[in-house]
C-alpha cells in the first residue's frame, strides 16, 4: 500500500500525451460519407466528478473518482486555489499533495504492479483565485454572468499528460445552468437549483466547465446515421432571441459537413454565449462572445460553420501540436472560403487576396514553416499561418481536383478519428487516395518559409493557323525554386480564358494558342497561387494599419469622455500598445490611427488634404471608419462618429471588420464595407 506519496514542484503546464486509437488502412473504398457508429476507446483514465459551483459566491466543492486502468507511473495535480478535504488511494490515505499554501497540489505515484488503480479526492475553495496557463487561457470568473473554468487552471484533480473519458455531475444555484463537452444524461431544473450529468466517453484532453444565466433553447437534429442530435443554445437574456436562428444555422452545417466528410461524431451541439470578447471551441459545443453573436447572419454563417466543423477537425481528428497545426487552415477554407465561395466569385477572391496580403505583412521572423506553425504564439502569426495552411489545402484542391480531394477528406475523417494526425500522416493519406507522389508538393510548402516570387517577362504572338493563335509567355520566379502550377489568364477581343501552366524552372517559356487573338494576359489573375503580390495587386485595409507595430495614434477629442472611449477603442484595435501622438506632429513619419467625432475628422482631412469618405458610401451611418493614404503614400486609418453612443458602439464592433478598407455603421450594425479596388497587372501581347 502507498502512502502519503508527495513531491512537490513549480507549477507548469501539462504536455499532452499522443494516443493513436486506429491506425491507417492499407486502401479506401471511398464512395460516401462514412455513416456506421462509432467505436468508443477504452481509456485508461475514467474520472467521476461531482461537483457543486455557486458562481455567485464564487466557490466551488468536488468530489472526484479516478480510475486508472493498466497503470504506470502517474503524476495528479490540483490547483492552488483549493483545498484537499480527504484524499485516497486504493486502500489508504494519499495525503494533500502539498506543505504551503500557494502551492498547487502533486502528487507522483510511482509504478506498482497492478490491474487499476482508484483515487478518490475531495476538494473545495474559491473560483476568484483561479489561472490558465497564459493569457489566451486565462480561466475568466465573473460572478453569477459568466463564469469559465478552463481545464489548464486545475480547478479538479486531474493526471497529468493523460487524455481521458469522464461523468461529470454539475450542481447550480438558482438561476444558473451549466454544461461541459459531452452527452446529457440527466437535467433538472427547480426553485431548488440546477442539476445535470454529462458522460464524454471518447479520448478527452481536460475538461472545460462553462456556466451563466442561461436562458436553453433546443432542437433536434436526425444525423446521417439515424441518431438524434440535440442541438441547443445557452445564451444570456439578451441575445435570447436568436436562439432560434442560430439552431437553424448548426443545423445547416451539420447536414452540410455530414455530406462532404462523414457522420457527425457527437450526439450534441451547443451554442453557448459569453460576455468576454473571447471565443472558443470544444467537443460538442462553441462558445462565441455576445458581440460575435449579434453580427448580422451572414457574418455568424461563417462563426458557426467554423464551431460546427470543429467537431470534425480539432475536435475530432487532432493535429500534432509541436509539428504544426494543419486543422486551422483546413477549416478555413471549409468554412470561410466556401461560404464566401457560395455568395459570389468575387467574395470568395476577395477571401484569397487577404490571405495572402495578410501573410505579406509577416516579418521575415514571423514567416515560419508551416511546420511549425503551433497555437499559443503571437495572435498576428497565428491569423497568418492559419491562411497559409488555408492557400496550401486550395493548392491541393487544384492540383488533385476537387474529387481527388474530397475522396481524401472523407478518408481522413474514415481512418484517423479520435487521433493525433501530423503533417507526415496526411501527405501518405493523401498520396494513397490520389496515387501520386507529393513528396515534393508538402516539402515545399510546409517546411520552407516564404512565398514564391512570380513574373511575366516576356509574351509574343505568333500566328499558328487561319484559325488559331499563338503565344510564347515566359516566367520567371526567383531563387528558392518551386514546383507550380501557375493560372494564366488571355483575354483577347471576344472572351477571356483560363490556362495552367507547370513551372518547375527559374526561367521558363511556353507556348499557348488561342482561337481569338490574345490581347493581353494575367498572372494568377483570382489569387489560387500562394505567391508575393505585384504592388498594384496589394489592397489596403486596416488591418494593415492595426497590425503595425509603427503605427502611431492621435485622439482628436479634448472632451474626456469622448477621449477615454477613443483611448479603449485604440486598444482594442491594435495588436500592439497604442503609441498615442498629438495632432501637431509630423503626419508622414509612419502609419497613423486618427479618431474623432465627425466635425473633429471633417476638420483635420481638411487641414491635410485627405480623402474623405465618397458620402455614398457613408449615407446613413453614424460612425465611419476608412483607410487611405497621404500626399506621400504613408498609410492612415480615420474614424469618425457622430456622438458619444456611435463611438461606444464601435469598440465591439469595429474589431470584427478589420480586413475591409472601409466600414460604416448604424449604432452597432455595419451597414456598408468593402475593400478598395486593386489593379492587376496585364502584360500586353506584343505582335
Amino acid at each position: 500500500m502507498l502512502r502519503n506519496i508527495i513531491m512537490l514542484g513549480r507549477f507548469y503546464c501539462r504536455s499532452v500525451l499522443l494516443i493513436f486509437l486506429i491506425g491507417f488502412v492499407s486502401q479506401w473504398t471511398v464512395a460516401a460519407p462514412i455513416t456506421k457508429s462509432f467505436a468508443v476507446k477504452n481509456n485508461d483514465v475514467h474520472y467521476h466528478i461531482t461537483v457543486q459551483v455557486d458562481p455567485i459566491k464564487g466557490t466551488l466543492e468536488g468530489k472526484s473518482i479516478i480510475t486508472v486502468q493498466r497503470p504506470k507511473e502517474l503524476k495528479l495535480m490540483l490547483g492552488s486555489a483549493f483545498e484537499v478535504t480527504k484524499a485516497h488511494f486504493n486502500d489508504g490515505e494519499l495525503g494533500i499533495g502539498r506543505q504551503q499554501t500557494d502551492q498547487p497540489h502533486v502528487w507522483h505515484i510511482p509504478f506498482i504492479f497492478s490491474p487499476h488503480h482508484q483515487f478518490e479526492i475531495h476538494w473545495q475553495g474559491s473560483l476568484t483565485q483561479l489561472g490558465g496557463s497564459n493569457l489566451e487561457q486565462l480561466t475568466k470568473f465573473g460572478g453569477k454572468q459568466n463564469t469559465f473554468l478552463q481545464d489548464a487552471s486545475l480547478w479538479y484533480p486531474r493526471v497529468v499528460g493523460e487524455f481521458a473519458s469522464y461523468k461529470l455531475e454539475l450542481v447550480l444555484p438558482p438561476g444558473q445552468r451549466g454544461l461541459v463537452p459531452g452527452r446529457i444524461v440527466h437535467e433538472q431544473d427547480s426553485l431548488l437549483g440546477y442539476q445535470a450529468t454529462f458522460e464524454f466517453l471518447y479520448s478527452a484532453e481536460g475538461i472545460n466547465l462553462v456556466a451563466g444565466p442561461y436562458e436553453i433553447n433546443t432542437q433536434t437534429y436526425q444525423g446521417s446515421n439515424g441518431r438524434s442530435i440535440q442541438l441547443r443554445t445557452y445564451f444570456h437574456r439578451q441575445i435570447a432571441h436568436f436562439s432560434q436562428d442560430y439552431l437553424a444555422l448548426a443545423k445547416r452545417y451539420l447536414s452540410l459537413y455530414e455530406s462532404r466528410i462523414g457522420a457527425y461524431p457527437y450526439t450534441e451541439f451547443s451554442v453557448v454565449s459569453n460576455l468576454e470578447p473571447i471565443n472558443f471551441s470544444l467537443p460538442t459545443l462553441a462558445c462565441l462572445s455576445i458581440d460575435v453573436l449579434k453580427l448580422p447572419l451572414t457574418r455568424g454563417d461563417i462563426s458557426i460553420a467554423r464551431e460546427v466543423l470543429r467537431n470534425w477537425w480539432g475536435n475530432g481528428v487532432y493535429s500534432e501540436h509541436h509539428q504544426g497545426n494543419w486543422v486551422e487552415g483546413l477549416i478555413a477554407l471549409m468554412a470561410d472560403h466556401a461560404i464566401n465561395e457560395q455568395l459570389s466569385a468575387e467574395q470568395a477572391r476577395n477571401t484569397r487576396l487577404t490571405w495572402i496580403h495578410d501573410l505579406a505583412l509577416l516579418s521575415t521572423k514571423q514567416d515560419a514553416p508551416l511546420n511549425a506553425f503551433v497555437l499559443g504564439t503571437h495572435d498576428i502569426e497565428e491569423l497568418t499561418e492559419k491562411y497559409k495552411a488555408a492557400m496550401f489545402f486550395l493548392m491541393l484542391q487544384d492540383y488533385l481536383g476537387e474529387t481527388i480531394f474530397q475522396q481524401a477528406i472523407q478518408a481522413l475523417w474514415t481512418t484517423r478519428r479520435f487521433q493525433v494526425t501530423s503533417w507526415q500522416q496526411l501527405q501518405q493519406l493523401f498520396e494513397i487516395i490520389s496515387g501520386q507522389k507529393l513528396e515534393n508538393f508538402f516539402n515545399q510548402w510546409i517546411y520552407r518559409n516564404g512565398r514564391p516570387d512570380i513574373s511575366i517577362q516576356e509574351v509574343k504572338g505568333v500566328s499558328k493557323s487561319s484559325d488559331t493563335y499563338g503565344l510564347t509567355l515566359t516566367l520567371q520566379q526567383t531563387n528558392p525554386i518551386y514546383q507550380l502550377r501557375v493560372p494564366i489568364s488571355i483575354q483577347s477581343q471576344f472572351d477571356t480564358k483560363l490556362q495552367w501552366i507547370d513551372l518547375t524552372q527559374e526561367q521558363q517559356t511556353v507556348t499557348l494558342t488561342s482561337v481569338s487573338k490574345p490581347l493581353f494576359v494575367t498572372l494568377d489573375p483570382n489569387f489560387r497561387l500562394l505567391r508575393k503580390l505585384a504592388g498594384g495587386e496589394v489592397p489596403l485595409n486596416l488591418y494593415a494599419v492595426m497590425s503595425n507595430p509603427l503605427t502611431r495614434t492621435i485622439l482628436l477629442s479634448q472632451q474626456t469622455d469622448v477621449r477615454e472611449l477613443a483611448t479603449v477603442l485604440a486598444i482594442r484595435l491594435q495588436k500592439y500598445t497604442p503609441r498615442i501622438v498629438t495632432a501637431t506632429q509630423e503626419l508622414s513619419v509612419g502609419p497613423m490611427l486618427v479618431v474623432g467625432l465627425q466635425p473633429e475628422i471633417e476638420n483635420f482631412i481638411t487641414t491635410h488634404k485627405i480623402s474623405p469618405l465618397s458620402d455614398e458610401i457613408k449615407t446613413g451611418s453614424t460612425a465611419q471608419a476608412w483607410v487611405t493614404r497621404l500626399s506621400n503614400d504613408t498609410p492612415i486609418v480615420l474614424i469618425a462618429a457622430q456622438d458619444q453612443a456611435s463611438l461606444s458602439a464601435l469598440i465591439s464592433q469595429l474589431p470584427h471588420y478589420e480586413k475591409n478598407s472601409y466600414v460604416t455603421f448604424t449604432r452597432q450594425q455595419a451597414i456598408n464595407s468593402g475593400l478598395w479596388p486593386t489593379e492587376i497587372p496585364k502584360i500586353k501581347v506584343q505582335w
